[in-house]
């Protein structure tokens, strides 16, 4: 499974994981095609540019280079809480999942927004 990143949309590489950075609305289309995790079984992967994006119910303490593992539910959370980062909700730019505190512990490596567009 591959989850293409919208136009304007790049992802880079971040001191905690990956971040994608663009425009608030493109960040959205894109974040929005991560809820076809959601209900993903377990172990199943999915390819975002260079990163492999695992579901997993279990966090482990280690992970491949270049994967992030959240359990199935939490990607479409992700999805929806950075979507609300990227237009501003947190007034925090750039902004990661693991801000929210929504695991713990939190993920090894983490997903990011980051708006070029913020008011």
């Amino acid at each position: 499974m591959k989850i293409e990143l919208a136009p304007g949309v790049e992802l880079v590489d971040a001191p905690n994981g990956a971040r994608l950075r663009g425009p608030a609305e493109a960040l959205s289309a894109t974040l929005q095609r991560l809820s076809v995790l959601h209900d993903a079984d377990e172990g199943t992967t999915a390819q975002l540019g260079h990163w492999t994006l695992l579901v997993s119910d279990y966090v482990p303490d280690e992970l491949p280079p270049r994967t992030i593992s959240l359990p199935g539910p939490a990607w479409n959370i992700a999805a929806s809480v950075l979507s609300d980062a990227a237009f501003g909700d947190y007034q925090q730019n750039p902004f990661d999942f693991a801000d929210v505190g929504y695991l713990d512990p939190p993920p090894v490596r983490d997903l990011g927004v980051e708006a070029t567009d913020e008011p």
